[in-house]
């Protein structure tokens, strides 16, 4: 019996280094989505580097390209601010919000926005159907099949970036996406709970590669 709980004792603190060297391999992948809008504290939103192939969606850094469209993740004020700004350099003809509350109106977005914009109303659209980044991947593409949609720019936070990569990517193939990673307001990324929300983000993370392994090994 103490051999049996040695074993596992041993397997635990081998599994946690692992998981430990994971993270801060993470961490460091991250860092490289230097964030092309706002400042780089977590918040509590929920929602690597891959080289183009040529049967697959694509992917730029960004932040200077245009696209037929804007795809914003929501769970931060700076994803939905970001996404309204590139709208309103002219950057993409439509701005698709995924994932958005029922009580969320573009009225209301543009108003927190507190910006005037050349764009009508029909330029922004609302996803209401999306719970989480897989739901954002699917309400997207069905967006962008109905309006025939050739190329986005993907914004989301990030550290959310590698893990919205791989969904859109398995979703959206033969869609060009240019990410466009912003900072967001809230946590400290010294502080319990900004490392808390990195640590989850990066189990999430470690779960959608699994699942996506046939998809990334072919």
């Amino acid at each position: 019996m103490m051999i049996r709980k040695k074993h596992i004792i041993i397997v635990a603190f081998i599994g946690i280094a692992i998981w430990l060297g994971g993270f801060a391999v993470f961490m460091n992948y991250v860092s490289s989505y230097t964030p092309a809008f706002g400042n780089t504290e977590p918040d509590n939103s929920e929602t690597a580097q891959q080289n183009s192939q040529p049967d697959h969606a694509t992917a730029h850094k960004p932040t200077h390209e245009y696209a037929d469209a804007i795809i914003v993740l929501t769970g931060g004020a700076n994803r939905i601010n970001a996404g309204l700004d590139l709208l309103d350099e002219q950057r993409a003809s439509y701005l698709f919000i995924s994932g958005t509350d029922q009580r969320v109106t573009t009225e209301k977005l543009l108003s927190i926005w507190g910006k005037t914009t050349d764009k009508p109303p029909c330029c922004v659209v609302l996803g209401y159907k999306a719970k989480n980044t897989k739901q954002n991947a699917t309400e997207a593409y069905e967006w962008i099949k109905d309006n025939n949609i050739k190329s986005i720019i993907l914004v989301t936070s990030y550290y959310h970036m590698p893990r919205a990569k791989i969904e859109f990517f398995k979703t959206l193939e033969g869609t060009n996406v240019t990410v466009y990673p912003v900072g967001f307001d809230g946590y400290s990324k010294i502080d319990l709970k900004g490392w808390g929300l990195l640590a989850g983000e990066y189990t999430k993370f470690i779960g959608v590669s699994i699942s996506a392994l046939p998809y990334l090994l072919r």
